[in-house]
């Protein structure tokens, strides 16, 4: 389910399972595998992991969820934290959408490119979850809290030149994105860049205090999603002033709650019957 190369010292490590990419278990063990052998082998200096032009990784397989695939390892979560141990460095090149799971793969890698046609956003709230792949970790790290605050609450994607303006990606590739994140990693690895890893970033308390503080304040009457909501920003707090494994085992218990609540099981029924309907729409057309 992956396609894995080699440009000289860069291993590109290419997702495959059309047509969104959807990180279910598959795909994760896939993926897994390949970056273990790309850190085995000794020539390789860096890892580009990108999904193509059109879409990096639409997030996890919404099948799954709360079966034993969605459960089994790797989760996203296990691969961030794999990703944060390897010594090499890596750079997410995004083309199209980069969803939910897809994005917290791309937030475990040191750098991120992206085409002009992307899109990224932690989505999870939309069907009563939160991003349980360590987005709660990694994001407000890297673009701050009220921000991520923000993202992860709304569910909205941000496009290219937003992503760039709140320090999510670092360039936005002109031309073929894989040669460009080739080239890039390159550059990186020539000017001996050191691996930015999202989750050893500072954290800012104070201003974290203040975020979460805003953030609850104005939370919305909405039934459906409050739940969701009050639960990302218990998570977010204890990823920002709590022990790392700590933060990790809060993640797993609000998952796994949340995938459980009377308000998930609504909106997910929801969304598939708004799928099946589209899907009905086209076919009869």
């Amino acid at each position: 389910m992956v396609e894995y190369s080699l440009a000289g010292e860069v291993a590109v490590i290419t997702l495959q399972n059309p047509p969104v990419n959807a990180f279910g278990m598959e795909l994760r063990g896939a993926v897994l595998a390949t970056l273990e052998r790309a850190g085995a082998e000794k020539d390789v200096r860096a890892i580009v992991i990108t999904g193509g032009e059109k879409v990096f990784c639409g997030g996890a397989d919404m099948r799954q969820f709360n079966t034993p695939k969605y459960w089994a390892y790797p989760r996203t979560i296990d691969i961030a934290e794999r990703m944060d141990a390897l010594p090499k460095l890596l750079v997410a090149a995004i083309g199209g959408a980069a969803l939910g799971g897809g994005l917290e793969l791309a937030l475990a890698c040191h750098y991120r490119i992206a085409a002009p046609n992307a899109r990224l956003a932690l989505s999870e709230v939309t069907l009563g979850l939160l991003p349980g792949g360590g987005g709660t970790l990694r994001l407000p790290r890297l673009i701050g809290p009220d921000a991520a605050i923000e993202m992860m609450l709304s569910g909205a994607p941000a496009d290219a030149a937003r992503a760039v303006a709140l320090g999510l990606i670092d360039e936005i590739a002109q031309g073929d994105l894989r040669s460009a994140a080739v080239d890039h990693a390159r550059r990186l690895l020539g000017q001996r860049m050191p691996l930015r890893r999202a989750i050893d970033l500072p954290v800012d308390h104070e201003a974290a205090r203040r975020a979460l503080t805003r953030a609850r304040a104005a939370l919305s009457d909405d039934k459906s999603r409050r739940l969701a909501r009050e639960t990302i920003l218990d998570i977010v707090e204890a990823c920002l002033f709590r022990p790392v494994a700590e933060a990790r085992q809060r993640i797993d218990k609000g998952t796994r709650d949340l995938m459980e609540s009377d308000a998930a099981r609504g909106l997910l029924e929801k969304f598939f019957a708004e799928r099946a309907a589209r899907k009905a729409a086209r076919a009869s057309g």
